[in-house]
């Protein structure tokens, strides 16, 4: 394995995360040199972790389907329809309501 191949790295990284196995155990039963294990493997533990956290820094916000209009007619009386209600809708329904 060449020692800029990253990919073989991860994988090995992952397979000792996977095994159990103390970093040392993993390591000598292998023929991994210690040294170069742990230190690539910090590297690459500080990565996945800046990477998380940036990917963690903004948040989806999606509005509510259950947003509501509310008119309030000249008798007090309140109407409160969801925002996707068609403007037509909300006159027809107006007319009758000021009718009563």
């Amino acid at each position: 394995m060449g020692t800029n191949d990253v990919r073989n790295w991860e994988a090995l990284f992952l397979e000792q995360e996977r095994s159990g196995e103390s970093v040392s155990v993993f390591c000598s039963t292998r023929g991994i040199n210690y040294h170069s294990f742990k230190n690539r493997k910090t590297h690459w533990n500080n990565k996945r972790v800046r990477q998380s956290s940036s990917a963690n820094s903004f948040i989806e916000v999606v509005p509510e389907s259950k947003a509501l209009l509310r008119v309030v007619l000249k008798n007090g009386r309140t109407l409160e329809v969801p925002s996707t209600f068609e403007e037509a809708n909300i006159r027809r329904l107006l007319g009758i309501l000021e009718s009563c």
